[in-house]
């Protein structure tokens, strides 16, 4: 067994003698093109009642035309239904954090990246509440 399985059986059971046992509800959502090609795509997983997005990718062609806003809807779609809390995500300045203002997401913290020496990137948190249950707090 490896240093990081290991690492997580012991936290997993720990967490389990706290909160009893849960699960990760892992999703794909994808689009394809005609030829059965997946043009863009979005893993994610449910967890304690939030929903993470580990992965959102769009192929260059379709970007900016809605694609990834579909994708996200779904997403945010499938969150709700499974009664998630909020959606969190995060991206860097040099890939899409506009995409995700722009969808009603909110950046909760943004965090220095060193990329190829440059100073000026950002790794940036994001969250957006859903309005699929009422919660404490």
């Amino acid at each position: 067994m490896s240093q990081r399985s290991l690492n997580l059986q012991n936290l997993r059971e720990y967490n389990i003698s706290q909160i009893g046992n849960y699960t990760y509800d892992f999703v794909f959502l994808g689009y394809y093109d005609k030829k059965n090609t997946l043009v863009a795509g979005l893993y994610g997983y449910l967890y304690l009642g939030m929903f993470y997005i580990d992965l959102l990718w769009v192929d260059k062609n379709l970007r900016q035309k809605k694609t990834g806003s579909a994708l996200l809807m779904k997403a945010e779609e499938y969150a709700a239904s499974k009664n998630a809390l909020y959606i969190r995500i995060n991206t860097a300045s040099f890939q899409s954090v506009d995409f995700y203002l722009k969808q009603g997401y909110e950046i909760l913290t943004k965090l220095p990246l060193l990329v190829n020496g440059k100073k000026d990137q950002f790794n940036y948190y994001l969250v957006k509440f859903l309005p699929s249950i009422e919660y404490n707090q």
